[in-house]
């Protein structure tokens, strides 16, 4: 995999960085399926609490999909997953272009740690902790998000 970026290129990292899997915890995996819509928004619910009802209702319409009498959650890129224990921090090295990280304040995918060195690392880094938050940021609080991310862009073109 190859990465380059030229003059006039910005990054916008939404919550994640590169980190270790060894170690992280990690949400137990959903049920095989659901009864009906209202025990697939219970657990939505339960699992993306800050989530705004305009997700919730997105999520269920197509996340999910009917058969057999339940509901099942579509495949939800596990190959990608696996993927993450790629190291990327050569990637990152590369990055020679302004770059926005949005970092969930409920979150803990971007650590302290990994914050610092992104910070040393990408010269022109804006990092922000978005209050009131979890990982998925843009569902969390989409007005926050879209407000941050035209601030960046309009800074950097």
């Amino acid at each position: 995999y190859s990465c380059t970026f030229s003059a006039g290129d910005a990054v916008v990292l939404v919550d994640i960085a590169p980190f270790e899997l060894t170690g992280r915890s990690s949400r137990p995996e959903p049920p095989d399926s659901f009864r009906d819509e209202a025990e697939a928004l219970k657990w939505l619910r339960e699992r993306y609490p800050l989530f705004t009802d305009y997700y919730y209702e997105n999520r269920l319409r197509y996340a999910f999909k009917k058969g057999e009498g339940v509901l099942k959650l579509k495949p939800r890129g596990d190959r990608v997953r696996s993927g993450l224990a790629t190291d990327l921090w050569p990637y990152v090295e590369r990055i020679e272009t302004p770059t926005l990280l949005l970092r969930g304040e409920q979150s803990d995918l971007v650590t302290a740690e990994t914050l610092k060195r992104m910070e040393e690392t990408v010269l022109d880094l804006e990092a922000v902790e978005v209050k009131k938050t979890g990982h998925m940021i843009p569902q969390d609080v989409p007005e926050e998000f879209e407000r941050l991310v035209r601030g960046f862009l309009n800074k950097v073109y």
